[in-house]
């Protein structure tokens, strides 16, 4: 689990977002994040899912935590019965932001009128790497 420094340091953000909606099926999407005030994530879990004519549900999960200077990072599909699980190190998240840190960055680009072009990465819910390029303006 989480170690003792990580837990000690009382700043952060517990960030929770859900969606459900109907578009001819029963869908949504929940989110949970515990991000410090750098913008780290510290733990994620997020889930969409969706109930199709068969009254069969399908769900997808990615949980991202940080263990041990790297971060676990499993993901899950109910329809497909996938369990993937895998390690991303350090270096390699350098630019990483998660969901919930993402959503507390855009609130403070707003606060603090941001302008400006920059690039961080981010993660699919399959727990592939992607990059995001954010543009500010007037």
């Amino acid at each position: 689990m989480l170690n003792e420094k990580i837990k000690a340091n009382h700043y952060k953000f517990l960030v929770h977002i859900s969606s459900h909606f109907n578009c001819g099926y029963e869908a949504g999407s929940d989110m949970t994040s515990w991000v410090n005030r750098d913008f780290h994530t510290v733990e994620e879990k997020r889930k969409e899912y969706i109930f199709d004519d068969e009254e069969t549900g399908r769900q997808k999960t990615c949980y991202t935590g940080m263990q041990h200077n790297k971060y676990y990072v499993r993901n899950t599909c109910s329809r497909n019965e996938i369990d993937k699980r895998r390690y991303y190190s350090m270096i390699k998240m350098k630019n990483y932001i998660s969901e919930g840190a993402n959503f507390v960055m855009m609130r403070y680009m707003v606060i603090a009128r941001y302008i400006g072009t920059f690039e961080l990465s981010t993660m699919y819910l399959n727990g592939d790497l992607c990059r995001n390029i954010y543009v500010s303006v007037l």
